[in-house]
C-alpha cells in the first residue's frame, strides 16, 4: 500500500487524482438525512402554529434562493459547480417540503374521517331507537336540515344579515351573532366568503332528553371555502386566509319550535383537547 503522505493524495482521492465515489455518497447521503429532519421538525411546527389561525367563517371561528452564476474560469470551477448543487438542493428541498405538507394532510384528514365514521355508526343507531314514536328524529330529514342549514348560516354571516340566519339558529346563537355584527360594524371589519363549500356533514353524537326542548345532536362539519377579514377603510388583512382551504367544526343543534337548529360551534381543537360533546 501506498504511504498517502509520500504520495501528497487525501484519503478522499484514488490513484488516478479523483475523488472516490464512496465519499461523494456518503456526503450525499448524510446531507440528505439531516435535511430530511430539518423538514420534519419545520412541518410539525407549522402544523403546531397553524391551529392559531383566525377565520372569517361563521361563528368568527379561530381554528389555517436559486443557485449563482458559474465562473469563467478553471480557478472558479469548484466554488461554480457548488453554486449549482446548492440550487438543484434548494429544488430538492423545497419539492421534499411540499410533498411532506401534502402527504402529512392527507393522512392526517383521512384518520380523523375514520375515527368520525365510527361514531357515526353508533349515533345512526341511537337515531333509529329515538324516532320510535318521535318524527323529529328521521335521519334523512335530520341530514339535509344540517346540509341547508350550513349553507344560510354561512350567508347570514357573510352578508351581516340575521333575518337570512333566523329560522336556523337558536335563540342564544341569534344573540351571539348579532353581539358579533355589531362589534365588526363598530371595528369596520368585512367578511369575505367565497368557494362554500360542505364536503361532509358526519352525525357523532345525538341525546334524547326528557322533554323535546332538551333534545341534541352534534355533527362534524367538513368545509371548503376561502375565508378572510379585511379592514373597511385600509384594505388591511385582518384575519384569515385569501387562500382555498378547508376545515373541520363540530355544529350542534336543537329542537326549538319542532325545528333543528343551530346552538353552538365547537373548533376541532377544542374536542382533541379533551372537550365533550354535550
Amino acid at each position: 500500500m501506498r504511504d498517502v503522505k509520500a504520495t501528497g493524495r487525501s484519503r478522499g482521492e484514488n490513484e488516478n487524482g479523483g475523488i472516490r465515489v464512496g465519499s461523494r455518497l456518503g456526503k450525499k447521503g448524510r446531507l440528505c438525512r439531516k435535511t430530511f429532519v430539518r423538514l420534519l421538525c419545520l412541518t410539525a411546527a407549522m402544523m403546531v402554529l397553524g391551529s392559531f389561525t383566525a377565520f372569517a367563517r361563521a361563528g368568527g371561528a379561530s381554528g389555517g434562493g436559486g443557485g449563482g452564476g458559474g465562473g469563467g474560469s478553471s480557478s472558479h470551477h469548484h466554488t461554480s459547480s457548488s453554486r449549482g448543487q446548492g440550487g438543484r438542493a434548494g429544488a430538492f428541498q423545497a419539492l421534499l417540503l411540499t410533498g411532506t405538507f401534502v402527504i402529512l394532510g392527507s393522512a392526517g384528514t383521512i384518520t380523523y374521517l375514520h375515527r368520525a365514521k365510527k361514531k357515526q355508526a353508533a349515533a345512526r343507531e341511537k337515531l333509529k331507537e329515538f324516532s320510535i314514536g318521535e318524527d323529529h328524529w328521521d335521519r334523512s330529514e335530520i341530514q339535509e336540515r344540517v346540509r341547508e342549514s350550513y349553507y344560510r348560516i354561512q350567508e347570514c354571516w357573510r352578508d351581516r344579515d340575521l333575518e337570512k340566519g333566523h329560522p336556523y339558529l337558536s335563540q342564544k346563537m341569534q344573540q351571539e351573532f348579532q353581539t358579533k355584527f355589531e362589534w365588526s360594524r363598530m371595528r369596520h371589519e368585512v367578511f369575505v366568503m367565497e368557494g362554500i363549500q360542505l364536503l361532509d356533514a358526519i352525525l357523532v353524537e345525538a341525546e334524547n332528553e326528557d322533554g323535546d326542548d332538551r333534545d341534541y345532536i352534534w355533527y362534524l362539519i367538513h368545509g371548503k371555502m376561502i375565508d378572510y377579514v379585511y379592514h373597511e377603510e385600509t384594505g388591511e388583512l385582518l384575519k384569515g386566509s385569501r387562500k382555498m382551504e378547508d376545515f373541520f367544526e363540530y355544529w350542534k343543534f336543537v329542537l326549538e319550535d319542532g325545528n333543528w337548529v343551530l346552538d353552538e360551534i365547537c373548533q376541532k381543537e377544542e374536542v382533541d383537547n379533551g372537550r365533550k360533546l354535550c
